[in-house]
Parts: C-alpha cells; structure tokens; sequence
C-alpha cells in the first residue's frame, strides 16, 4: 500500500496492490487464468476533509464461460467511480437534503449523485425480487400544497414500504404489479385499500379473483356510510319541516354517533 497526499489538490491517493490468489469470474464463481489489469480510482471517505481516493491495478481474468471480465474488488460496485461506505454516506445525506445541495457539499457533479441514488434503487429492488407479500395495503398520500398524491403499497406483515409512485391513477398501482412475478402476484391474499376507481381498476387487471382479495378499509367504509345517512337525515328533514315538524332539528350528530357512545338518560 502507498499513500500521497497532495495539499495543493486538496487530496489523499491511497494505492492499494493485490496481495495474489486465484482470479474468479464475477458472474459464474468459476477461476481462470488472468488476462490483463486495468488501473481504476474510487472515491472514498474523506481523511482529515481532504478528498480521499483508492487507486488499484484490477485484473482481468479468461473465464471458460464469460470470456474476459473484469474481477470484483470488495469495498466496491461493479461499474461504479466510489468505494460501498462512500455511497453509503451519500445515500445518508439525501435523506436530509436535496440531490443539489449534496452535490455541493461532497464536492460531487450532480449526474454522480444522481448516478448513487439510482444503485441504491436497483438493490432495493433486487431484494424485492425475493419478498412474497400476501397481505397488502394501498393508499394515497398528499403532499405539498393542494392536490399533490404518491401511491404507496405497504406490506402488510412486514410494515414495509414495497412501492412509492406519482399520482394516484391506475398506472401509479399497476406498475408495481408490473415487477411482481406471477408467483408473487397468485401468493397475495388481500390488498386493502379505500375506494378508489383507478386501485381497484389495477388490482383487477393484476390479479386473479381479485373481486376476492380487495378488502375496503373500516376508515373509509364507515365514511361513505355516514355520508350516506347524514344525506337520508337532510332529506327527510326537509320533508318535515315543509309539514311544521321539527323532531329532526338538531339530531345530526345523535345519527353519525356510535351507538355505545350514546347517553341513554
């Protein structure tokens, strides 16, 4: 291992040489014969706020099946310019803060940002890949000022979020049964949700005898209903008040309250 620091860049060079063994394909596990080395660099964390970066010699290996690839170092992505632990300090700020103002202070091109949060992404939903969710929630979520949503599907016995999308149309659900298998999609037992036209419209289109597992939540059923009473009560108060009979002046609430609520004296 070497180590440079230059105080003019503002930047600490650690090079890292490989200390030998047998060459393994990152695709199949298999070992061959080395072919080449590529010299690559990193981003790694910051060494006393001076801009840290490994370099390394990364071979290249004949695999039998593959052909020539490229060998996986351990403290890094295939493909990516930033060391595991790099990413995982920017995926912690972008929790906190825009992808701008994380560019600015990491001293990061906003396409390199942008680049860490999409990996994130894709192993996110690589562990997906291997959920078999029965019990689903769906609902919307407002956000911003006015009428702002994002769909949001929820497992239900797990208490994780599997599916954030914009809106609240049939595409914002039906592109999360998209990247279910149909495996996953016949294992799903129920999906509760309000009632939505455009979630019921997906969940019919997504799965089979979904008239079956589409539960109705008790918040929004117990809504409708007391809508749906308080409309019968405004009726038919009217109808008495044109015959001079009052009874049903100032009942509303005595209709929408719950029985064992109810004062009995």
């Amino acid at each position: 291992m070497n180590v440079q620091i230059s105080l003019a860049d503002d930047e600490v060079q650690v090079t890292v040489v490989r200390d030998g063994g047998k060459l393994t394909c990152p695709k199949c596990g298999k070992t061959g014969p080395g072919y080449d080395h590529r010299t690559r660099r990193w981003r790694h964390l910051d060494t006393c706020q001076l801009k840290t970066l490994l370099v390394a010699d990364v071979p290249r290996m004949q695999c039998a099946e593959h052909g020539v690839v490229t060998v996986s170092v351990p403290w890094a992505e295939p493909g990516s310019g930033f060391t595991a632990l790099f990413e995982a300090l920017v995926i912690n700020w972008l929790k906190a803060a825009s992808t701008s103002a994380v560019s600015e202070r990491l001293r990061l091109s906003w396409n390199a940002v942008d680049g860490i949060m999409q990996r994130a992404v894709q192993r996110g939903l690589s562990r997906r890949a291997a959920l078999s969710p029965r019990h689903l929630s769906v609902d919307e979520t407002s956000y911003r000022k006015g009428h702002d949503y994002v769909t949001v599907v929820t497992d239900q016995q797990q208490g994780a979020v599997l599916h954030v999308a914009e809106n609240r149309d049939t595409d914002s659900l039906s592109e999360f049964y998209a990247a279910l298998s149909t495996e996953q999609k016949d294992g799903i037992e129920s999906v509760c949700m309000d009632m939505w036209p455009a979630y019921i419209k997906a969940t019919r289109d997504a799965l089979t005898d979904a008239d079956h597992k589409i539960a109705f939540d008790r918040f929004h059923v117990a809504q409708y209903l007391g809508k749906a009473v308080d409309q019968v009560r405004r009726q038919e108060h009217r109808q008495l008040m044109k015959q001079g009979d009052e009874r049903m002046k100032g009942s509303k609430y005595h209709w929408l309250r719950n029985r064992s609520n109810m004062s009995w004296h």
